[in-house]
């Protein structure tokens, strides 16, 4: 088997316990174990077979090889979008979140206590309004959204 290294700068990939570094445009020959071959294509710097050496030694890269690991990256960033956009409670883009899922009772609490949620809720409360009308004017705006 034929291994070109098709990056920019100098690349290695172990063959066994021994660590092959290959100068950009360099080929090794020779035989790997699967895990390691799997290995070093995952690595995306290597061309593997006669056409990466030609297309190397005419500095250029294994096309086949660049598309393919072009391909699967894509893929993974698509996975990865996916799986952060699961962990976006508030809507805003944004793993985690400061809205929680349910908004804070209003049973129960003092006139400082619905004051602080008002506010934090973006409702405007009058000056001397009563514990019933803050309760009002949050669920109003709650309604609202």
């Amino acid at each position: 088997m034929k291994i070109t290294n098709t990056s920019q700068g100098p690349r290695g990939f172990y063959n066994g316990d021994a660590l092959i570094m290959l100068e950009r445009g360099e080929t090794w020959e020779g035989e790997l174990s699967d895990s390691d071959q799997a290995s070093a294509k995952k690595a995306g710097y290597f061309g593997f077979g006669d056409h990466a050496a030609e297309r190397a030694s005419e500095g250029g890269t294994d096309d086949t090889d660049i598309h393919a690991r072009n391909a699967a990256l894509e893929a993974e960033i698509a996975d990865l979008r996916a799986r952060l956009a699961k962990l976006d409670q508030d809507g805003d883009g944004n793993p985690g979140g400061s809205n929680p899922a349910e908004p804070p009772s209003l049973t129960g609490k003092n006139k400082a206590d619905l004051l602080a949620i008002a506010a934090a809720e973006g409702v405007t409360v009058e000056d001397g309004a009563t514990n019933g009308q803050i309760v009002d004017a949050i669920e109003k705006k709650r309604a609202a959204a």
